[in-house]
């Protein structure tokens, strides 16, 4: 028996090998080893509170996706996915020139293990920009989207906090131009609180990414305010008298009325806006612009708030310049009231009287003076020789200088 077992063992050693050889070249050409690119591999961070630790933020220039080159049997390669791989930058091992080297090792599975795939680009870096940590205080300002249902107004929409710190690199900070809490409203008719997250912007208006930003507080609470809605026409009245000469001949105003929102219990209270204006003086047509915020302000501190969108509303006095016009009053055309029953009157102003009428040109055309219809009021006069200003039932539009009379009272016989 040993002789058959050692008989010939050189050829049978090279038998070995052969087969050895035949089993690698066919393993080989059926399953061989190939080089493959996996893409889009992220890179985790790890000890980054280092950089805060010395008052610094970070941001990723390069470095936080990668593709790597591995190599082993086409039937691993072939099945691997970006997932199957860990990508680690230690920031404590950053360099002079803030580079972090990139850790690749792939996971472990089932299907192979790990040391069967060879990765052949290990020195791969992570690049970083680092900038001195800087922290601002920033006003919540809230926005308002949609509109309140019909006969409702948002009067007030108040942030709380209102005032948040906002910490992050001098340059990320630095393009902070709005923070913002977005509400929507539509169809609210009353008054309730929501909870909503922040929105920054720069000052183009783009939304700015804030993973890299550090905050007081991401939420913030709004307490939004509805009341009902009143229309309510605008007065306004002029006050003073013009230059002598001049008239007021109409003021107009625009707009006509207004919308205004408050508690329902002070609506009620109020029908209208009453305006004077002054024209002591004037000899000519103005205008003026009155604030309506400022006027229901001062009117009702606190009570009212104004929906329309212009707060304001302009006011034109006209003032036209009087023309003048005599007239020739006759005595008999002169009526007399009031004059006790057991009492007449002697006119003692002798001929006709002259009356100067002024007004505009359109009044005077058709003036005369019946039109004016002159009388004398006598109510409480007694007997005797009186002195009396003749009064008239003319156009209001009209001015009639007074003239006064002479007249005695004495017993009917």
């Amino acid at each position: 028996m040993k002789k058959v077992l050692t008989r010939n063992i050189a050829l049978k050693i090279i038998s070995f090998l052969i087969a050895v050889l035949c089993w690698v070249m066919i393993m080989n050409i059926s399953d061989p080893y190939i080089i493959s690119t996996i893409d889009d591999i992220e890179v985790q961070t790890i000890n980054t509170e280092t950089m805060e630790q010395h008052n610094k933020r970070y941001d990723v220039e390069s470095g936080d996706i990668i593709s790597i080159k591995v190599r082993g049997k086409r039937s691993i390669i072939d099945g691997l996915k970006n997932t199957d791989f860990i990508a680690v930058a230690d920031f404590n091992e950053m360099s002079m020139v803030n580079a972090v080297p990139i850790h690749v090792s792939p996971k472990e599975s089932y299907k192979y293990n790990a040391d069967e795939i060879e990765i052949l680009e290990q020195t791969q870096m992570m690049t970083l920009t680092l900038e001195e940590l800087d922290t601002q205080t920033f006003r919540v300002n809230v926005r308002q989207t949609g509109e309140a249902k019909e006969g409702y107004y948002v009067t007030e929409l108040i942030a709380n906090p209102n005032i948040i710190e906002i910490s992050g690199s001098k340059k990320k900070i630095a393009k902070i131009k709005d923070v913002v809490v977005e509400i929507n409203v539509d169809q609210a008719s009353s008054s309730y609180q929501v909870m909503s997250n922040l929105i920054v912007y720069d000052e183009n208006g783009y939304i700015i990414d804030t993973e890299k930003l550090d905050f007081e507080t991401k939420e913030v609470t709004v307490d939004i305010t509805v009341l009902p809605t009143k229309t309510i026409p605008i007065q306004v009245s002029p006050i003073g008298t013009p230059a002598y000469g001049y008239k007021c001949t109409d003021v107009v105003w625009e707009p006509k009325n207004i919308t205004i929102a408050g508690e329902q219990k002070d609506l009620d209270k109020i029908y209208w806006l009453k305006q004077q204006i002054d024209i002591s003086g004037k000899k000519e047509t103005f205008p003026e612009k009155r604030n309506i915020e400022t006027i229901l302000e001062d009117a009702y501190p606190g009570v009212y708030t104004l929906v329309d969108e212009s707060n304001t509303f302009d006011i034109t006095v006209k003032i036209d310049r009087l023309e003048s016009k005599d007239l020739s009053v006759r005595m008999s055309d002169i009526q007399v009231k009031n004059l006790d029953s057991d009492y007449e009157v002697i006119f003692k102003t002798l001929g006709n009287i002259n009356v100067r009428v002024m007004g505009v040109s359109e009044s005077l055309s058709e003036v005369s003076a019946l039109t004016i219809r002159p009388y004398i009021d006598l109510l409480n006069y007694g007997l005797g020789t009186h002195s009396v200003t003749v009064q008239y039932k003319a156009n209001d539009q009209l001015t009639i200088q007074p003239v006064t009379i002479s007249v005695e009272v004495v017993e009917r016989e």
